[in-house]
């Protein structure tokens, strides 16, 4: 074989070659983009499940405006037995939503072992519309509540995230 002819047959082998590597490396991009888009997608429904869970949890929030789940009165707590059934289908209505896949699942153990103790305190009366708690009920309903808003919000990365850092290059002010 002449020399040009190795050449040439050489040129096309590279040609296939790089062909093969340069379609790789362009598949590789493709998706990576793709995955790119879902995740931001499904972090956009995420973030409206989270909005729509944060109006049936604001009710627990120490900044209520109103009477919240949990009221103090003197040196007595007392669980607002309408807000806490309300509490409670409101988290059992969202979980079997088209919103609930969106949990994490340290959330989701929060959110259901809130509610138990919840449920627990409720079912030890009936008939009242405050119940008295003891420190050890308040203690776990309160944990639980003050977790729910924190796993909320760092789930989002409302905890962690600096925006107007990010968008400003300092602290925003």
């Amino acid at each position: 074989m002449d020399t040009p002819t190795l050449l040439s047959i050489l040129g096309i082998v590279a040609g296939i070659i790089l062909g093969f590597i340069s379609g790789w490396f362009s598949l590789t991009a493709l998706r990576k983009g793709a995955l790119h888009n879902t995740l931001r997608e499904l972090f956009a429904q995420q973030l409206v499940a989270y909005k729509i869970l944060w109006s049936v949890v604001f009710n627990t929030s120490r900044y209520d405006l109103g009477d919240g789940i949990l009221q103090k009165v003197g040196d007595d707590s007392f669980l607002d037995v309408k807000r806490a059934k309300a509490f409670v289908k409101g988290i059992e209505d969202f979980f079997v939503s088209e919103n609930g896949i969106f949990i994490s699942r340290d959330l989701l153990k929060v959110l259901f072992k809130t509610r138990k103790y919840i449920l627990s305190a409720l079912n030890e009366n009936h008939e009242k519309d405050r119940i008295k708690l003891s420190k050890i009920k308040i203690k776990q309903i309160k944990g639980g509540l003050s977790h729910i808003q924190h796993l909320l919000q760092s789930d989002i990365n409302l905890r962690t995230a600096n925006p107007a850092k990010q968008i400003f290059g300092d602290d925003g002010s």
